[in-house]
């Protein structure tokens, strides 16, 4: 269900996982990817991890492209939960700016893996024409959320001028995230997560103060 206010009809892009062996696959292929790297990813080591049959894997999945896509869509997907729960009740547009910015952190907390998953996703982005098309909606979906958060309480939808705020943010928020996945341990993520929503804040008052002028 959309939050009103927030997310009104944004295209969810999980993985439906229509039976077990099809998400044990999945599972099993972000693992792979995360652990392994993109090179050891084939349908005989998702099929021996995952326990099922090689057939299988290449039924639902016949290409290594095809397994890839699916563990991304998978892991964006379980993002997109994670921060639909967090600012789910929230009352102003800063609470939810804030609530998403936390369940960020709390995902690569809870699913360490995904981060190298999302990682690979910029890099085939910019390779090959199918990711980069999910590149592409993934960062039509990112945009408009928190430009819908930046809006909230407000009637009609986002100007153009919360548009463009939004995709400085989550600009902000992948370049500060693609850094922390790749230089801090754990133990240092909650520390990095006030650093940015500070510097979060920190634009979206210098904006408003630019727009008063």
């Amino acid at each position: 269900m959309a939050v009103k206010g927030v997310s009104r009809q944004h295209t969810h892009l999980g993985e439906a996982g229509e039976n077990v062996t099809r998400q044990k696959i999945v599972t099993c292929t972000i693992s792979i990817l995360a652990t392994d790297g993109p090179e050891k990813l084939s349908a005989f080591t998702v099929a021996k991890r995952a326990s099922v049959r090689r057939s299988h894997v290449v039924y639902y999945y016949p290409q290594k492209k095809d397994l890839i896509a699916a563990a991304v869509t998978e892991v964006i997907g379980k993002g997109q939960e994670m921060v639909l729960v967090a600012v789910a009740g929230k009352k102003t547009a800063s609470e939810c700016l804030e609530a998403y910015i936390d369940s960020l952190f709390q995902w690569l907390v809870k699913f360490p893996e995904h981060a190298s998953v999302m990682g690979m996703l910029h890099y085939y982005g910019t390779v090959g024409a199918e990711f980069k098309e999910l590149n592409a909606k993934v960062r039509e979906v990112g945009e408009a959320r928190i430009a819908d958060m930046l809006h909230f309480g407000k009637s009609g939808t986002p100007s153009q001028r919360e548009r463009e705020l939004a995709k400085l943010i989550r600009e902000l928020l992948i370049g500060n995230l693609t850094n922390v996945i790749s230089s801090t341990d754990s133990s240092q993520l909650l520390t990095d997560c006030q650093k940015l929503k500070k510097a979060v804040f920190g634009l979206v008052d210098t904006y408003e103060k630019s727009g008063k002028r």
